[in-house]
């Protein structure tokens, strides 16, 4: 067995389990730590795992995700022909213990695991890359060679992919998690801000409003802000270039859904909108991958 069981059940309760989860670095902690995720920084997975942020709020997605995760079990199940049995157990890398794994199921114990996911903002061509590395870090503390990621488009899709265990991938992740947990969470060393949105608001909540108070900043301040102020003058007009370059591709696939120009392939897919106040609409995501 490659990993390590921490005896706690989920039946034990919530807060109990989020007390666990301080002890480690989860799936979910991953594309933060890595850049890669909206929804979180490395800032903002320290002050969770120092005990600082506060409990994160229940939304609808997470209860729907939680709501819907039979029904997703039982869609794999009749799609892949495979049989699951559920873990209610937090599972720990068995030589790392601050790389923790709470999967939905296993498929094959031992090597093959599922992951249920529910969307209305991605397909089968566009999963988010937190995502996989989410996949990829269970992977690692498992010991499992195959993640199975089930996925529910709302009203839309339901797709299965295989993602099949990559060593550079797992080692990549032993490398940051690592860093992140030995070098801030161990130290009591909080990571500088990112640049993303996440560690914005995060700031913001932090320091709501001023103190009248004026303070001196280190000399090292005058080189970053030079920089800023430079930065605030070529931003606008590459934002403005990249817009056009967007809207000249568009203007150019026109009705077609998709473009391939042999390095890259450009989606312009029709979605379906939803909103409560308004009548159902469609709209077209844009998306561009490199082959």
């Amino acid at each position: 067995m490659n990993y390590r069981e921490i005896e706690f059940k989920e039946t034990e309760g919530r807060e109990d389990w989020l007390k666990v989860r301080q002890k480690g670095i989860g799936g979910s902690d991953v594309g933060a730590i890595a850049g890669m995720s909206q929804w979180g920084s490395p800032l903002s997975v320290y002050l969770d795992k120092k005990g600082k942020s506060g409990e994160q709020e229940d939304n609808e997605a997470m209860r729907q995700g939680r709501d819907l995760e039979e029904y997703v079990v039982k869609r794999f199940e009749d799609k892949m022909k495979l049989f699951t049995s559920k873990e209610d157990k937090i599972l720990q890398h068995k030589d790392l213990d601050f790389m923790l794994g709470n999967i939905d199921r296993w498929v094959i114990k031992g090597e093959s695991i599922l992951e249920c996911k529910t969307t209305g903002h991605y397909d089968e061509n566009s999963v988010p890359a937190y995502i996989e590395l989410q996949c990829h870090h269970y992977m690692t503390v498992t010991g499992a060679t195959v993640c199975y990621l089930a996925v529910l488009v709302f009203q839309k899709d339901f797709f299965v992919k295989k993602i099949e265990r990559d060593e550079e991938i797992c080692n990549y992740l032993i490398q940051i998690e690592t860093d992140f947990w030995k070098n801030y969470v161990e130290k009591d060393i909080m990571p500088a801000p990112d640049g993303s949105f996440s560690a914005a608001e995060l700031i913001k909540e932090m320091y709501p409003q001023s103190n009248g108070e004026t303070i001196k900043l280190e000399e090292g301040y005058n080189e970053k802000i030079a920089r800023y102020m430079e930065l605030k003058g070529i931003i606008k007009p590459l934002e403005k270039e990249h817009d056009q370059i967007e809207q000249e591709i568009k203007m150019e696939l026109k009705e077609a859904e998709r473009g391939e120009t042999g390095r890259y392939i450009i989606n312009y897919k029709t979605s379906i909108k939803k909103a409560y106040s308004v009548k159902e609409g469609k709209q077209r995501r844009f998306s561009i991958k490199e082959v």
